[in-house]
């Protein structure tokens, strides 16, 4: 690579602030990403140094284009994981709140015109935690909580939000699922989220609860209704149809927020902080409660997996089958389960258990007849070489039969009448001593 090319490699960052004729907004821009540079590798912003017998602080003069092509050349960081420890670093070192969010808007827009994959769903979370004022305290969701919620919701309203709780899924990872992604005839159900819509550009699986299954099985029965009526609506509004859809759930996620706020309210559950004016059970807070109750019931590796959270997980986790994640999934989903009492959710927790043991001795059993062929296979292998090496003896005994035959047969030749019969003489005694020996019993 010439000199030239290697300097326009590394001119990403003076690139993008150049297209701007605003030097204030590219001002902003440099600042955010060197912000998020020096956060990712723990760079300070200065150093004091002692200048003429005084102590300053001087800012330090980092090459910030080539950390940004480190960074991008660094193909297994978390880039969520990246930008939360960032939003961290903006709310210790900003003046204010609302500068920070200014920050990692730019940086979030920056990354994301260099291939660097973030959600929206994600990218709001993180800046709620970096809100100007006092942040919103969240109440804590748990089983009651949902269960009541859910009295008086509609088929869709139930499936979507019982998925959601049993998943470990984002909403937004939910709202792109396919038809064809999630498989109802498994135990448990299975959800297949693809590359595109996961947080980090990877493709993961995850499972539903029962409880959840049997939802989405009575959705599905009217889904195309619900499709009709949304496409009804949109006409009224000049905007053309979708009649035909492969997402599983047609639905935008500020229909998905209103519609559970909707359900809240009917349970006499809503609640707004009082300093922020949100609501206490966000519906991002139905994935802490997966990842919470796994947790509990000792399963929080495997919640994390689920859930796409790489960055908590070892190496050989990472490598672990989905048959392994499905039964230790089926062992405690109970704890999943929120609209059932408790009698019920032991039976079921039972059930499960079982289930799992069944799965796993049918695997082994599968192991031992699959090792069982293999032995099988090679006695075969075994069995065919003996007999090619018998075939070989038998055919160099023939040949040394017939050696002998052709010595014996030249030896009479050269024999006189008198040698002839005295020859005879000793093969028919020979012959008379061998019969005598196989009809006599063995001593023992």
């Amino acid at each position: 690579m010439t000199a030239g090319a290697s300097k326009q490699k590394g001119r990403k960052i003076a690139a993008f602030v150049g297209k701007y004729s605003n030097k204030g907004t590219g001002s902003g821009y440099q600042t955010a990403l060197q912000g998020f540079l020096r956060c990712m590798y723990g760079l300070p912003k200065s150093e004091k140094k002692q200048i003429g017998g005084k102590v300053v602080n001087q800012k330090c003069d980092y090459d910030y284009e080539a950390l940004f092509d480190m960074y991008l050349s660094e193909k297994k960081r978390d880039k969520i994981a990246d930008i939360t420890a960032y939003s961290e670093c903006l709310v210790r070192d900003c003046v204010s709140k609302q500068s920070a969010r200014q920050q990692l808007t730019y940086a979030v827009k920056f990354l994301r015109a260099h291939g660097v994959n973030i959600l929206k769903d994600d990218v709001q979370d993180i800046k709620r935690e970096t809100k100007g004022g006092s942040a919103t305290i969240d109440r804590v969701m748990d089983h009651n909580v949902i269960c009541k919620a859910l009295k008086g919701s509609d088929v869709r309203s139930r499936a979507l939000i019982l998925t959601l709780a049993s998943s470990g899924l984002r909403v937004g990872e939910c709202l792109s699922l396919k038809m064809s992604d999630i498989e109802m005839n498994m135990t448990p159900t299975m959800i297949n989220i693809r590359a595109e819509n996961s947080k980090n550009g990877q493709a993961r699986y995850t499972f539903i609860s029962t409880e959840a299954r049997d939802a989405v099985e009575d959705y599905l029965k009217v889904r195309h209704e619900y499709i009709a009526r949304a496409d009804k609506h949109v006409e009224t509004l000049g905007v053309a149809p979708r009649k035909e859809t492969d997402l599983l759930f047609p639905v935008t996620d500020s229909s998905v927020n209103k519609m559970w706020e909707t359900m809240l309210r009917g349970a006499g559950l809503y609640t707004r902080d009082e300093k922020s004016g949100r609501n206490q059970y966000r519906i991002h807070s139905l994935r802490k409660f997966f990842i919470s109750q796994l947790s509990m019931a000792g399963a929080r590796t495997l919640a994390e997996h689920l859930a796409g959270h790489t960055g908590y997980l070892d190496t050989s986790y990472r490598q672990i089958s989905a048959e392994f994640a499905a039964r230790e999934y089926l062992k405690i989903q109970s704890v999943l389960i929120v609209c059932i009492p408790e009698s019920i959710k032991s039976g079921i927790k039972m059930a499960d258990e079982k289930i799992g043991v069944l799965m796993e001795k049918t695997e082994l059993q599968t192991e031992s007849i699959e090792g069982m062929k293999i032995i099988n296979a090679q006695l075969r292998t075994q069995m065919q070489q003996q007999q090619q090496s018998i075939e070989a003896m038998q055919e160099q005994l023939g040949e040394v039969s017939r050696l002998l035959d052709d010595l014996y047969s030249d030896r009479r030749e050269r024999m006189t009448i008198a040698e002839r019969a005295q020859d005879d003489e000793q093969i028919a005694h020979g012959a008379t001593v061998a019969a005598s020996l196989i009809r006599s019993p063995r001593k023992k």
